[in-house]
């Protein structure tokens, strides 16, 4: 689908920049309009094809970064794969690794077209994280070997325990010219049962129901047709003509697939299944009528809500986490990855039992945990993946120039994208815990924040149990963790208690881009206190920054400075400003009469 998922682009970027024409009044001019024409044409007459509406064009452009990853069926990734997205266009690498770095896209829904010889085309819409690295991954389905028939004698062709039975006629080629002569055709049924088939299935469970509503789909059986040309060229079918389908109900759904049920197809222009016509069950197999060449799905709805939530592992975001969200009997399941800040967004069906699990695929490791029943939106906050059966412990004593020992002295741990500080105990002791995965040493040294010291940094290599020597904390440096605020009733535990982390990503474009993602935290009880992001140039003096201060009900954003500083070959940034865009989001925890707040904040690189 190249020129037509091109075009589409330019098409969907251009409606999401109208303003005076609202989503709501374009599906009602859509729906207007397919009434009209359903009233003009017999009941036969699947009605979508006449005209296909732009369904919940995005609004918000954010800056970002898309990093994304294309695989078959069984995980083997895929090169060569036409990416285009917007008004940029990629091909994946030999990893199946494509990347957008810093550019505009849109938070509420960026149009992504696949394409690739031999694979069935495709398209998503994914959810932008501002200033993040938003991972990806996507899975491609291999079309069967092509059959030929001629266009004036039309064919039954068989494939995978399913058929269609295509019109003779004269094909349309995407400008809408006629095409007579020989044609390939290439279908496969997916079996959403099957772990692997269900991959094959775009567009994250949503449809545009002709009722004017965006809802979840529970598929039971679906299939995928393209059609060509002698030549290569793409075909639709004939003008104002159907083609029939049979495709089975995979046993699994056996007992529960429905007697009458919806068909949709996937419109790749937007990236959504458009509802078309009922059709009824016969005996274990679906039976009905399409009209276009993409993929169809017989599907039940249901009201779609959404799930939002943040993975930590290690007290840190759980970048690139691949999580699952399904429910019990395998009718609903999507997957997606975690963005840089840990962060995910599903939409899911209402009203029935759902499961989320992540996955590290390094170690083979997963963790389940039930949602229940989801009725409205919801935002699960903060879930820590715990990787118990990989886990690497590192121990010793830190101590100031003299040899004492330094209590509630900051140790830091650098795990290459993770980074901590985590306080001595009484006898100036420390056990710290980490996963290994994907490490081969760790970098660690001793703070004294009160005396403005600090030690040599020692690299180590990785194992289960490792015994550090002593350090001790003899060189200058000037490090500062200060946050000031009227009202600042947790300023003791900041300065005693809190432990801190944070990740350092970047971002190459037109100019290199830092992105600090840091983290305060009491490790005692969990609270969170504060938690955000820090983006700037490599060479400005200035950051953006938005803050949240999660146990006090307040947020604060806006543009702060920034200082890059070196202790021996450790590079600082330091962020400092007082800001007053002070915004209130929990009123149950806001102290009150929050005016301005004061901040320099050091993180190491």
């Amino acid at each position: 689908m190249q020129r037509s998922t091109f075009q589409s682009n330019q098409i969907y970027k251009a409606v999401a920049n109208i303003n005076l024409l609202t989503a709501k009044n374009m599906r009602f001019v859509c729906t207007f309009l397919l009434i009209l024409i359903l009233s003009a044409c017999n009941k036969d007459t699947i009605i979508e094809e006449t005209i296909t509406p732009v369904v919940d064009p995005p609004r918000i452009s954010v800056n970002g970064t898309i990093s994304g990853f294309i695989y078959d069926l069984e995980d083997n990734p895929l090169s060569e794969v036409v990416v285009r997205c917007i008004d940029f266009e990629t091909v994946s690498n030999e990893e199946g690794f494509f990347e957008f770095r810093d550019v505009d896209l849109y938070e509420d829904g960026t149009l992504i077209g696949l394409e690739k010889d031999d694979f069935f085309s495709t398209s998503y819409k994914v959810n932008i994280q501002s200033n993040q690295i938003n991972y990806f991954k996507f899975n491609l389905m291999a079309e069967s070997e092509r059959r030929f028939f001629d266009s004036n004698n039309g064919v039954t062709h068989s494939f995978d325990q399913a058929s269609v039975t295509l019109p003779s006629g004269s094909y349309q080629l995407e400008n809408g010219d006629i095409y007579d002569g020989e044609i390939q055709v290439s279908a496969r049924w997916i079996d959403p049962s099957n772990v692997l088939l269900r991959k094959a299935i775009p567009g994250d469970g949503i449809g545009y129901a002709l009722s004017d509503q965006l809802i979840a789909l529970e598929s039971y059986s679906a299939f995928v047709i393209e059609l060509f040309s002698s030549s290569g060229e793409r075909l639709e079918l004939p003008e104002n003509m159907t083609a029939q389908f049979e495709i089975p109900i995979p046993e699994l759904f056996s007992t529960t697939a429905p007697d009458n049920i919806k068909t949709w197809f996937y419109d790749t222009d937007n990236a959504i299944w458009i509802e078309s016509q009922q059709v009824q069950r016969q005996q274990e197999k679906y039976v009905g009528e399409f009209s276009k060449v993409t993929y169809w799905a017989c599907s039940a709805e249901r009201e779609k809500v959404e799930l939002k939530g943040i993975i930590n592992r290690d007290n840190m975001p759980f970048v690139s986490a691949r999580i699952r969200v399904s429910d019990r009997v395998s009718i609903f399941s999507e997957e997606k990855l975690t963005a840089s800040d840990g962060s995910f967004q599903f939409d899911v069906p209402a009203n029935k039992e759902l499961v989320l699990e992540i996955f590290e695929d390094c170690n083979n490791a997963s963790q389940s945990t039930p949602l229940g029943i989801l009725t409205e939106d919801e935002d699960i906050g903060m879930l820590d993946f715990m990787d118990n059966g990989h886990m690497s412990s590192i121990s010793g004593t830190a101590r100031d120039c003299q040899g004492a020992i330094l209590p509630n002295a900051f140790v830091k741990l650098d795990l290459n994208d993770r980074k901590y500080l985590s306080r001595t105990d009484q006898s100036g002791q420390y056990q710290l815990e980490f996963s290994e995965c994907h490490l081969s040493d760790v970098n660690l040294c001793v703070i004294n924040q009160a005396q403005g010291k600090i030690s040599e940094s020692l690299s180590i290599p990785v194992a289960t149990i490792i015994n550090m020597p002593d350090l001790s904390a003899c060189s200058d440096y000037t490090y500062t963790l200060a946050i000031d605020y009227d009202g600042m009733d947790w300023r003791q535990s900041l300065e005693n208690v809190a432990e801190h982390a944070w990740n350092v990503s970047t971002i190459q474009a037109a100019s290199k881009k830092f992105v600090v993602n840091p983290r305060i935290f009491n490790p005692n009880n969990g609270d969170e206190y504060m938690s955000g992001a820090f983006v700037f140039e490599e060479n400005a003096s200035q950051a953006e920054f938005i803050l949240n201060f999660h146990t006090q009900g307040f947020k604060i954003d806006g543009v702060c400075a920034v200082e890059r500083n070196a202790i021996g070959e450790q590079e600082i940034f330091r962020f400092y400003n007082n800001t007053t865009n002070v915004k209130v989001t929990d009123g149950n925890v806001y102290p009150g009469n929050v005016t301005q707040v004061n901040l320099d904040l050091s993180y190491f690189n």
